[in-house]
């Protein structure tokens, strides 16, 4: 049997933990450690349940040589069709590495103990499944399992099955998966008990899964158009939850309201995962989801900073997200989103022959703009729009004729108007927000425009499903759909138009981490667009470009319009210009 290649960590981060902070003279907040001991609940055997069940390994910290225990690992997956590159990597025993990640931590120190790092390889398969073994070194210190990271480098998804650890001191343990893992880097973490996952949860787990999206396989880099030095010139959240001389560990008034504005948003969220015929027993998970991340918001109620990073939007959607990925579902607006991108489809050359119609270039882009409002509205992730979507449904045709009177909350379209008449942009990065109505009878007819008067247009999607987000494989599809046999939409030359995957998987962005290909494929535009409420409001309005920017997007929560001095439903057009 080929052994795995371990791989130390020179580093001991996987999962680190919430500290207490202090005040330095200089403002700054100073990190101590504390000892965290491990909870009774990651010790409890209970059957049945998707997480295994672990028994502690006793531990020591004396000094002295230790005694390393082999142990054997194996992965079942689905049998899919592989491509000759996925074969000839799982020949060279080098396609699918697991990362085994204790449960405790170092008893003298308060930090993570060091993780294990190894391959497993490709044994023969029984029927539909595949098996892929390895073995490990496991030192007695090491304490029980906590989870396992899961990374493939195959070019096509992975379905696990589960994953299986045998020679363990108190028997094996079992994690059962039944999800899937994507191509080429993308981390995955099944846990091997539901109360370890609340715990390294709580200790800081999700800020790693936030600096894997940068640092693994260098997966995420910084967006080239955002000015330098990023440190110090960029934050991509909108709206400060806290002022410096805050207790760090006491929750604001803007915490809370945003916490309590989640919170809401649950009903909704649980009801959309009841519906998901694709996931097995979607009842009970969603149930869980929804137990689960009510748990968290109360826990960042107790302490924002119980998760170790900054309470903001950007924290409260990721680890909404994530609690709905670890009980299994993974796209519970699929069919809104197939249903809406048909719908909107067939009003598509309606609407662009309707600015078509309009011979001054202003009054042209100024439909456009209202156009883009009227489909933002279209916001799934927001409760009252969830809500009045379910009872009542949404006509886009009102919604152009029903947007608040101007002037606008923050309105720059005057301007807009006149540089539109006098000034080219030679290439223009947009990134998109909602499936249906949104982008196809909003950011599309905008997005031909550009292409009409020779911009080059890139547009970014979404790497993975979240809420109502338009994703970069549906946007392929739709423009698939969109385009003639002479590759024209409606008359206009595609040819200038690419669609890039963002890196991206949450209704909110931050610039500092996205995809490789975006970053090369906007390195020399000179036009960026941000729309939607979390791309362009609640995230991104204030960063600073190297190039002209637009922020374009509907107020659809009370405590952004509280913000920024506007109404609800109110709309944000700001135009950057750089000179």
């Amino acid at each position: 049997m080929m052994k795995p290649q371990l791989q130390s960590s020179s580093s001991q981060a996987i999962l680190v933990v919430p500290k207490p902070a202090l005040k330095t003279n200089h403002g700054s907040l100073a990190r101590v450690n504390r000892r965290v001991t491990q909870p009774e609940s990651c010790r409890k055997i209970e059957s049945g349940k998707v997480f295994a069940v672990l028994k502690e390994i006793p531990t020591t910290t004396e000094k002295r040589e230790e005694k390393v225990t082999t142990i054997k690992a194996r992965v079942t997956v689905k049998s899919t069709v592989q491509d000759l590159d996925d074969i000839f990597l799982d020949v060279l025993g080098k396609s699918l590495r697991l990362e085994i990640l204790s449960a405790e931590f170092n008893p003298s120190t308060g930090i993570e103990k060091e993780t294990i790092r190894g391959y497993v390889h490709r044994r023969a398969g029984k029927g539909k499944m595949v098996s892929y073994e390895g073995e490990f070194k496991v030192k007695p210190t090491f304490g029980p399992v906590g989870a396992v990271l899961v990374t493939h480098d195959h070019h096509k998804e992975m379905v696990f099955e589960s994953i299986v650890l045998e020679g363990l001191a108190n028997g094996p343990v079992h994690i059962t998966c039944n999800s899937c893992v994507h191509a080429k880097g993308e981390k995955r973490v099944f846990f091997a008990d539901q109360g370890c996952f609340q715990e390294l949860l709580e200790r800081g787990l999700e800020r790693e899964r936030v600096r894997e999206r940068r640092d693994s396989s260098g997966t995420a880099v910084a967006f080239p158009l955002l000015k330098t030095p990023i440190e110090s010139t960029y934050r991509p959240g909108t709206i400060p939850y806290r002022l410096p001389f805050d207790p760090p560990h006491e929750p604001t008034p803007t915490e809370l309201a945003w916490i309590d504005l989640f919170q809401k948003s649950i009903p909704s969220f649980r009801k959309q995962a009841e519906s998901d015929d694709t996931v097995p027993e979607a009842h009970a998970k969603a149930e869980k989801f929804a137990k689960r991340y009510t748990k968290v918001l109360e826990d960042l109620k107790a302490d924002p900073q119980s998760h170790g990073v900054p309470l903001d939007c950007i924290l409260l959607s990721r680890l909404r997200e994530q609690a709905l990925r670890d009980v299994g579902f993974r796209d519970i607006y699929k069919k809104v989103k197939v249903e809406e991108n048909a719908n909107a489809l067939t009003l598509f050359n309606e609407v662009v022959q309707l600015h078509d119609s309009i011979e001054d270039a202003s009054k042209r882009v100024e439909s456009l703009i209202r156009g883009v409002f009227a489909g933002n509205i279209f916001d799934l992730g927001c409760a009252q729009i969830a809500e009045a979507f379910a009872r009542d449904g949404m006509s886009f045709r009102a919604s152009c004729e029903n947007l608040v009177a101007r002037p606008w909350v923050i309105d720059d379209l005057d301007i807009f108007k006149s540089k539109w008449s006098t000034k080219s942009w030679k290439k223009a990065v947009i990134f998109v927000d909602n499936s249906g109505a949104d982008v196809i009878l909003g950011m599309l007819p905008f997005a031909r425009e550009l292409l009409r008067r020779g911009t080059q247009v890139v547009i970014a999607a979404n790497d993975l499903p979240s809420i109502n987000d338009i994703t970069y494989p549906e946007l392929i599809e739709i423009i698939s759909k969109l385009k003639d046999e002479n590759g024209k939409i409606f008359g206009v030359d595609a040819s200038g138009l690419s669609i890039v995957n963002s890196g991206n998987d949450l209704p909110v962005i931050d610039l500092s981490m996205v995809s490789p290909k975006l970053s090369h494929l906007a390195n020399d535009a000179d036009l960026v667009i941000l729309e939607g409420m979390g791309r362009g409001i609640e995230t991104n309005l204030y960063a600073q470009f190297r190039c002209d920017s637009l922020n374009i997007g509907m107020v659809k929560h009370p405590e952004v319009a509280e913000f920024l001095g506007g109404r609800l439903y109110d709309c944000v057009f700001k135009y950057t210009q750089v000179l």
